[in-house]
């Protein structure tokens, strides 16, 4: 083998890799508001997101759990600071509701399917977001300016996602 078709066989592997890593599918939860720029995560296969904050009504903690599947967040677990806030999303009583030691309540499984999840900031809320054990982003501050934030899955190539975090100015 001559050095030049070495060298050649080399570039070429070497691009076959480049865009094979670039196609390579990623799983990302966009956060976007009407004010900014979207913020894009990346989140592992059976990570949970977590979605907390303070009921605006009830003034109690509220907790989401959900779990990122193809395209859509599915609910797994609803936490509730007091029997006021449950009863105001549950009246009905579809979903059982489990006390919890500490207090508060819990519904369990209503694995409930959506392609994403939109909420109004502010009102007091102090809304934080977790993924997986991750420490948690304080949506209120990381959206500040704006009003309503849209959470939704998707699952992208690697260089898609590395091209719009660089073109988002890493948010």
């Amino acid at each position: 083998m001559t050095k030049s078709k070495g060298r050649w066989i080399l570039a070429a592997l070497i691009t076959a890799f480049l865009l094979a890593f670039a196609a390579w599918p990623v799983r990302v939860l966009i956060l976007e508001s009407e004010k900014s720029r979207p913020l894009i995560l990346t989140v592992e296969q059976r990570e949970t997101i977590t979605l907390q904050y303070v009921h605006s009504v009830y003034h109690v903690l509220q907790r989401e759990i959900y779990e990122p599947v193809g395209n859509e967040l599915v609910l797994r677990s609803m936490y509730f600071g007091d029997m006021s806030a449950a009863l105001y999303y549950d009246a009905y009583a579809l979903y059982p509701l489990e006390p919890e030691p500490a207090g508060g309540y819990t519904i369990r499984e209503p694995n409930l399917h959506f392609p994403a999840i939109s909420f109004a900031l502010g009102h007091g809320t102090q809304y934080e977001i977790y993924i997986g054990a991750k420490r948690p982003i304080d949506l209120d501050k990381t959206f500040e300016d704006a009003t309503f934030l849209t959470v939704r899955p998707d699952v992208m190539p690697w260089g898609e996602y590395f091209l719009r975090r660089l073109s988002n100015g890493n948010r």
